[in-house]
């Protein structure tokens, strides 16, 4: 029975690492106010590509340009560099 508790708190625990650690919504931040260009990040089970896309539109009302877009080979951290139009 311990070994099944052991297992499951693995299991967990692992879920969690993947998951981002700042809840289901990251912040955007501005990297370069001047020039309008931004950062997110979209990392973890709770965000992918298209959230990250999405905070971007919300930011720029005017469109953006995708300047960077960078991910981990397992996908655990998505990050997305975009400049307002």
């Amino acid at each position: 029975m311990k070994y099944l508790f052991l297992l499951v708190g693995f299991g967990l625990t692992g879920c969690y690492a993947l998951n981002n650690a700042e809840g289901a919504r990251q912040p955007v931040k501005s990297v370069d106010i001047r020039q309008g260009i931004y950062k997110t990040t979209c990392s973890g089970l709770a965000e992918a590509w298209p959230q990250c896309l999405e905070k971007a539109k919300e930011t720029c009302k005017n469109g953006y340009e995708t300047i960077d877009r960078v991910q981990t080979p397992v996908g655990a951290k998505r990050e997305l560099t975009f400049r307002c139009k």
